[in-house]
């Protein structure tokens, strides 16, 4: 298939409705966005583990350009350090509810 057949391809699915949708659940778990773009998953029980933020730190220095997206279902006193590690390294984030 040729690149510009596979670009009508999508154009016709998407003008038609028939794009593919993802589970919802794993909508859900990934705040919208497909699982193959999420680099780095956290757990609710484990966003006071200092080992989610070093790997989170880890992640920014290796990929400057990714954004974060956070539960807004979750307490302040929870995301605020993320959203601190976020502005110190001028990574955009989101809060999503």
């Amino acid at each position: 298939m040729s690149s510009n057949d596979n670009v009508k391809g999508r154009l016709d699915q998407s003008v038609s409705g028939t794009s593919p949708k993802i589970n919802p659940d794993e909508q859900r778990k990934y705040l919208g966005t497909f699982r193959e773009r999420v680099s780095l998953g956290i757990k609710v029980k484990d966003l006071s583990d200092k080992y989610a933020i070093k790997c989170l730190v880890n992640e920014f220095q290796k990929n400057s350009d990714y954004q974060i997206i956070l539960n807004g279902n979750i307490g302040h006193d929870l995301l605020s350090p993320f959203i601190k590690l976020a502005s110190q390294n001028n990574i955009k984030f989101t809060v999503k509810k």
